[in-house]
């Protein structure tokens, strides 16, 4: 069974070298053609819903559909719902076509398991209860062997998940990660494995299953806990925490980030701050970096407003020079935390959209970093 082999699966997949498996001939993604035609088919789907387009696709391939014209995208969907779903994309793309004859005994769903077994979707044992509402580790495990694994190629580099334990749906979660079909929440891409999951969630890996170019490339970033220099403060990029845990340097070490509170040497006067203005948090901030061997020129550097949460934060854009005299792009943030200054800065020799998503993700206090239009 494919789930057996799946980890030697991930592995040639992530090292690009996954063979071509050897397929009956009419089984191919071409398959997946539109067979119905939406209209506004569902009530309570909006066009503006993020998930609008995936559950039109689902309807027009014939994968999902409602209930007198009604989806109900925010209700949880049950095991033998999600079986049938992985049924039906395993039988177009090897029949190229749609047909499961129904079974003449037991409930709506027996032809789907049945099918799913006798196809190895799914081992028998799997499910004890099809009517349960399914986790979102369950679909991981569902939906990996709906097409063979030579149509899942790996767009992503995902070796571990920060909170999915090497369990029977491992090698499934991570699978379906590096093919862009599941993305996580967060920029840490947590799965939350024990979650059960809506119509309009299973409708987006769906479509992704079935049409490569919908499929998501994305970097994860490792959630650092920096609240040993600033209190609630998490950093969010891949890299190692030096031992003093004020300094991240990214795993390519291409970029860092450095974050000060007032206990710094630099600023420790004891004084109480109860306001910064946009001047000192800019000198503040230069005065550490220069600290940290780094020189710019901060006399035309403005602040951007932004904040975490209810708390609010100068941002600030501009170049500073190391100790070699390499220019380096930095973004900085400035901002109070019970009367005390506190910064974060990122310091990159290269710019790049992974240094742009982590300068993006810091969080306080789980407030993610906002920034003001």
């Amino acid at each position: 069974m494919i789930k057996k082999i799946i980890s030697l699966l991930l592995c040639a997949a992530l090292a690009g070298t996954l063979c071509t498996t050897a397929l009956a001939a009419n089984s191919h993604m071409s398959n997946f053609k539109k067979s119905a035609s939406y209209n506004s088919t569902f009530r309570d789907v909006s066009t503006h819903a993020w998930y609008a387009s995936s559950i039109r696709t689902c309807y027009e391939y014939g994968l999902m559909n409602g209930t007198k014209g009604l989806f109900h995208p925010q209700d949880s969907i049950s095991i033998a719902e999600s079986i049938a779903i992985a049924a039906r994309i395993h039988n177009i793309y090897t029949n190229g076509t749609f047909h499961i004859p129904k079974s003449s005994s037991g409930p709506w769903y027996t032809s789907y398991v049945n099918y799913a077994i006798a196809n190895q979707l799914i081992p028998e044992d799997a499910f004890s209860d099809y009517t349960a509402d399914a986790t979102r580790a369950d679909i991981a495990y569902i939906f990996v062997d709906a097409l063979p694994p030579a149509e899942l190629h790996a767009l992503n580099e995902i070796s571990h998940l920060p909170d999915v334990d090497n369990t029977k749906y491992y090698f499934s979660v991570l699978l379906l990660y590096n093919a862009g079909i599941l993305t996580g929440n967060g920029p840490d891409c947590r799965f939350r494995p024990d979650d059960t999951i809506t119509r309009a969630e299973i409708a987006a890996i769906a479509m992704r299953v079935i049409l490569p170019e919908t499929r998501r490339s994305f970097t994860m970033l490792d959630a650092h806990d920096m609240g040993q220099t600033v209190p609630g403060l998490t950093v969010y990029m891949p890299g190692d925490l030096n031992e003093t845990g004020d300094t991240i340097i990214s795993t390519s070490d291409i970029y860092r980030c450095e974050v000060l509170s007032a206990a710094d040497p630099v600023f420790d006067t004891g004084d109480t701050i109860e306001k910064l203005t946009k001047k000192e948090g800019k000198e503040r901030l230069a005065a550490l970096l220069a600290a940290k061997g780094y020189t710019m020129d901060i006399s035309t550097v403005q602040p951007i407003a932004a904040s975490f949460g209810s708390v609010p934060v100068y941002g600030y854009r501009f170049d500073a020079a190391d100790s070699d005299g390499k220019n380096r792009l930095c973004f900085g943030y400035t901002f109070l935390q019970n009367g005390q200054f506190c910064s974060v800065s990122f310091l990159t020799r290269k710019d790049s959209a992974e240094f742009r998503s982590v300068i993006a993700a810091p969080a306080l206090h789980g407030s993610t970093l906002t920034q003001e239009t």
